[in-house]
């Protein structure tokens, strides 16, 4: 009723019109509320699916940088969460580039919270809608140059807890070379891969 006061201040309000434009308000407002909140988050899930289960692809997994594309190319189109560094996503991924440049769908290095907040509401609406949610994280060096190994070792285990939890997918391209024979068998472990 705030934005019709100065009307008010001027003359004596008339209650009818008062009390149907209040309303309309009010019920136009909570229709454009409703319309956000129960909104799909992401995007438009698959009908089926098909898609995921032509993919071959259970459980999570590390693989190298070379093997990126090829996995890229058997996911294709699937809605898919990606959190990138150095790779372009297919179009149709919902992605976020890992960056220290403050940009539109960027993530800074030190907010891993991020990444394991984004990956759960990604992977309980795959659930919710009955389907795969497919995850990929690459960058795992970039991460470790703003994170202490034990941080980023944790994201990951949030992460996959979650996909675990939820039958999801998480594929973790990162470089045997780029990490001490402990950590990486660390990264192993907290993967299943062992």
């Amino acid at each position: 009723m705030s934005i019709f006061y100065p009307m008010f201040y001027q003359k004596p309000p008339h209650m009818l019109i008062t009390s149907i434009t209040a309303w309309s308000v009010t019920v136009s407002q909570f229709w454009f509320y409703s319309k956000i909140i129960y909104s799909e988050r992401f995007f438009k899930w698959p009908q089926s699916i098909e898609t995921s289960k032509t993919l071959k692809i259970e459980g999570t997994h590390i693989i190298p940088p070379s093997e990126f594309e090829d996995v890229k190319d058997k996911i294709g189109l699937y809605p898919t969460l990606a959190f990138l560094r150095n790779f372009k996503p297919f179009p149709g991924w919902i992605s976020y580039l890992l960056s220290t440049v403050e940009r539109p769908k960027a993530l800074y290095p030190t907010d891993l919270y991020k990444i394991t907040e984004i990956s759960t509401k990604y992977f309980k609406e795959a659930q919710q809608k009955g389907t795969k949610g497919i995850a990929i994280i690459e960058g795992l060096e970039f991460l470790k140059l703003y994170n202490d190994f034990e941080a980023v070792a944790k994201m990951l285990s949030n992460v996959r807890d979650y996909v675990t939890l939820n039958n999801g997918i998480l594929i973790v391209v990162a470089e045997k070379s780029a990490w001490d024979e402990k950590e990486w068998a660390t990264l192993r472990r907290i993967l299943g891969e062992e």
